[in-house]
């Protein structure tokens, strides 16, 4: 977050038009818009010119204008996820996800949590898996899975034999797939295999109509503002992609503590005889 304090050390002696653009930079943001924002992005919302964000990310001690904004989206979305923390007493975080996630809301709805998180407490493993960027995401929630006791590992590359006899006829897998196209030719892959192995599938993906998204037993939409095929990492899509899951395991712990001993079957899940299994 240095890079906010230096913005509030440096404003006094800023110029009329650079207090201006710092204004923009430093009001309240998740930071999701900065690292994709062209310099002349910032300097039409602002209403300044491209040499007035120069000499400001300058003044900043920055020599690389993209540095300045990753690291600025980075200490705002720090900030943001301080502030969700120290007012999430009292209301639940899919209700708080629901008024910064807007774009999201009707996917994050009571039914398809209510879905999910029921197959993750029927599943025996589940499995995360994501390719690039989404890849970063699909580690985290490993990560976050097994720290509330669930049996969880990650996999891009959808070789169900990574699990040596995890599908056996007693197991029953859950897949969380995460791709902001939809369209990544190793997740569907991978989701495939794990489909013909009698899996529940969950996607998250900005691309509600793609191949994933109608492959999906269950569909979260995550937006992003990054262009097909754009070369810059998408910050904007993992956060979404965070932010859906932390949902989704929130959800999954608040039921956890009142749900009855015996859950509704789900039709997701595949029976005995319809899994086909991968050889010893």
């Amino acid at each position: 977050m240095e890079i906010l304090a230096t913005l509030q050390s440096l404003y006094p002696t800023f110029t009329k038009v650079e207090k201006k653009i710092a204004d923009f930079f430093m009001q309240e943001q998740d930071g999701r818009y900065f690292p994709n924002a062209t310099m002349e992005d910032v300097a039409n919302q602002v209403g300044v010119g491209q040499a007035s964000v120069v000499r400001l990310v300058k003044k900043c001690g920055y020599s690389s204008y993209r540095n300045f904004m990753v690291d600025l989206g980075r200490a705002q979305y720090e900030n943001a996820v301080a502030a969700r923390l120290a007012s999430r007493q009292g209301h639940s975080l899919v209700d708080d996800l629901n008024l910064q996630l807007k774009l999201c809301s009707e996917n994050l709805s009571r039914e398809n949590m209510k879905l999910t998180v029921q197959c993750m407490r029927q599943a025996d493993l589940i499995v995360c898996t994501g390719y690039g960027d989404s890849s970063y995401v699909a580690a985290l929630t490993v990560g976050r899975l097994r720290r509330e006791g669930l049996f969880a590992v990650q996999d891009i590359s959808g070789d169900i034999s990574l699990f040596g006899r995890s599908f056996s006829k007693q197991l029953r897998p859950m897949v969380f797939a995460f791709s902001v196209t939809g369209e990544t030719p190793e997740i569907i892959s991978a989701v495939k295999h794990y489909e013909h192995n009698g899996a529940c599938v969950v996607v998250l993906t900005s691309h509600m109509e793609s191949t994933l998204g109608k492959r999906a037993n269950i569909t979260f939409y995550t937006p992003s503002k990054a262009p097909k095929g754009g070369k810059r990492r998408d910050l904007d899509g993992i956060f979404n992609q965070l932010y859906t899951m932390e949902a989704i395991i929130e959800e999954y712990l608040k039921n956890e503590e009142s749900a009855p001993e015996e859950a509704q079957e789900l039709p997701f899940f595949r029976g005995e005889d319809e899994m086909e299994h991968i050889p010893d």
